[in-house]
């Protein structure tokens, strides 16, 4: 199928929309919900969503690609406060592994599953097929709720398998359910009540156990204690007059600024910024322009909240001196950095988060690039502040895995390591080396080329499969010569917008350009033991060798699970959109060839393996 790109941009996750805020094409969760034209087409998936019998919210066909990784978040916008997802695996493997609140489990098809998405929950398929899940939105129905109890409880359970009974739904050729569509799911201006028990929740949940924090929390309270009066007041003179609509958005412009001081007090059951989900159940649903239209007047820059996480005030001991000597490979998009990585993150001594980490990085909002304006994913030292630096320590530490998929803090003390040897990878990294060497001071960089025609060619290949978009709502609209995009794909350089009106080929030589001399101009201030280049064709060509040498370099045995990969046909990257092939490229050698020469300084900087020049 041919997948809308996930909403955040993660590689290698996208959907068939079926359900969506006005049947259109999008991921949005406030407005009235409507059927798209694929789920008329889907005759026996309406057959099972009937069956729920309850009120369809969004629902999508979800595609994990094999090897791929949902980055751990929680869902803390206002939509998730009543609604609850229903995931209806179609098609899986016993090694897709769902985690939730440190609890793990595999879906398997035939059965049907909710979860609490409030915790942090992240899914990771290690297999090379693709998972493909219904999912499907809902607040209930009475009837809904009754069939969800009578299920079996996975965190009761020991087995943490349901062994249920499972009705099977078959496909009635000449059914055609009715299905409820949810058309309101939130309000410009909510009542008391509402408020009362928004504000309620948000104050049980507050983390009060750090340093500081008890103090934090009581006078967090008292912000949400007189935000709640005072409204209550208001309406229950006026109502919902215009007069107390014009007094309803003052208060929220009060809340708004006294949330501010308090963005790193966090809540206890899934560590988001309690003033972010404040700010997002209580003053984003009376900005969101597809609610009455209404004068507002607050001035915000992000109406969402989601994946935005809090900072801590102290940073574990132990998170500093477990991280040893993190590595990060750097490369231009689509230089193969992918198969690297998952080639060196099969050593038995490296840890990983599993996949990339751009969840991790961009879930700080300091650190996103929509707090600079969308100019670049570029980071430096001045961005490495304190609360920063201790937060990724921390998040590095929480996530990292071994090459059995196993979390480093669930193996047993007993047989745990003392430290870790932490691999990343993803080609922002490219454009970050003086944050990453200030945050790490003894990091490892291992910088990898590929032949740039070669290279050019899969970034437009990229950009032409819609599967790579990393920004989908830039504040300027794209519109390529010759690609039809709904976003920004691949990595986000300095200048971009000077390329938005251009040819593919273009971008995708001044993508490719920037990487590389941002990479070159920043390796000057790291000492040569610290880094190491790699062809991408030599490793192709001989695996064995170069995994050797950058063991060596590394300082981890060329041992165990990774001489076994060395030795065999390196598998395909995750990533990989089409077979590799000798001079793949040269179907668009007409285009490659246009840029090529404005790129010749900088591929004799490289060194690369190239013969058109």
């Amino acid at each position: 199928m041919n997948g809308s790109p996930h909403p955040h941009g993660f590689a290698g996750n996208d959907a068939m929309l079926l359900v969506t805020a006005g049947g259109k094409q999008n991921h949005k969760t406030i407005g009235a919900m409507a059927p798209t034209p694929m789920l008329d087409k889907s005759p026996y998936l309406k057959q099972v969503m009937a069956a729920f019998n309850t009120i369809a919210g969004r629902t999508r066909l979800m595609r994990l690609q094999g090897g791929a990784n949902v980055t751990e978040h929680a869902d803390t916008n206002y939509y998730w406060h009543d609604h609850v997802r229903i995931h209806v695996p179609i098609i899986t493997h016993p090694s897709v592994e769902f985690l939730c609140d440190g609890m793990s489990i595999h879906m398997p098809p035939g059965e049907s599953f909710i979860f609490d998405t409030w915790r942090l929950h992240d899914v990771i398929n290690h297999e090379k097929m693709a998972r493909v899940h219904l999912v499907f939105d809902t607040v209930g129905t009475p009837a809904f709720w009754n069939m969800a109890t009578q299920g079996t409880d996975l965190i009761a359970s020991e087995q943490n398998q349901s062994g249920q009974s499972s009705t099977f739904v078959p496909f009635d050729p000449d059914a055609a359910p009715e299905l409820a569509f949810e058309q309101h799911n939130a309000q410009v201006v909510m009542t008391p009540g509402e408020v009362d028990l928004l504000c309620r929740e948000i104050g049980e949940q507050l983390d009060s156990t750090p340093s500081g924090a008890a103090e934090a929390a009581t006078q967090f309270t008292r912000i949400l204690d007189h935000h709640r009066h005072a409204w209550r007041s208001l309406y229950a003179v006026n109502g919902t007059t215009r007069e107390t609509l014009g007094q309803y958005m003052h208060l929220l412009q009060q809340l708004r600024r006294s949330l501010q001081p308090f963005v790193s007090l966090r809540l206890a059951s899934n560590t988001m910024s309690a003033a972010d989900v404040a700010q997002s159940w209580l003053i984003a649903p009376a900005l969101n322009p597809d609610l009455a239209e209404v004068p507002i007047s607050i001035n915000t820059t992000n109406n969402t909240v989601s994946p935005t996480v809090s900072l801590p005030n102290k940073e574990p001991e132990h998170t500093t001196r477990i991280l040893d000597r993190p590595v990060f490979i750097l490369a231009a998009p689509r230089s193969g950095s992918s198969l690297l990585f998952e080639t060196l993150k099969q050593s038995d001594d490296l840890f990983s988060l599993g996949g990339e980490a751009h969840g991790v990085f961009e879930s700080i909002p300091a650190l996103h690039p929509a707090s600079r304006g969308y100019t670049s994913n570029r980071l430096t030292a001045q961005d490495a502040a304190t609360d920063i630096t201790r937060h990724l320590r921390m998040r590095f530490v929480q996530g990292a895995r071994n090459n059995q998929g196993k979390l480093f803090l669930q193996i047993p003390a007993s047989h745990r390591p003392s430290h870790i040897r932490f691999i990343e990878k993803t080609p922002k990294n490219s454009l970050r080396i003086p944050f990453l060497s200030t945050l790490f001071p003894d990091a490892l960089f291992i910088h990898l080329v590929r032949d740039p025609c070669a290279n050019i060619a899969s970034i437009i290949e990229a950009w032409m499969s819609q599967k790579f978009i990393t920004y989908p709502d830039l504040p300027e609209p794209m519109e390529l010569e010759d690609c039809q995009t709904h976003g920004w794909s691949l990595l986000l350089t300095d200048g971009w917008r000077t390329y938005r009106n251009k040819c593919i080929a273009d971008v995708a030589a001044f993508q490719w350009a920037s990487a590389h001399n941002t990479i070159l101009a920043d390796l000057k201030d790291i000492p040569d033991n610290r880094m190491c280049r790699v062809e991408y064709e030599s490793f192709l060509h001989d695996p064995a060798q170069e995994l050797k040498r950058l063991c060596q370099f590394i300082g981890v045995p060329f041992s165990g699970s990774i001489t076994q990969l060395a030795f065999d046909s390196l598998p395909h990257s995750r990533f990989t959109l089409t077979p590799p092939e000798p001079d793949k490229w040269r179907s668009r050698e007409q285009e490659i060839m246009r840029v090529l020469p404005r790129l010749k300084d900088l591929i004799k900087q490289l060194s690369c393996a190239d013969t058109t020049l």
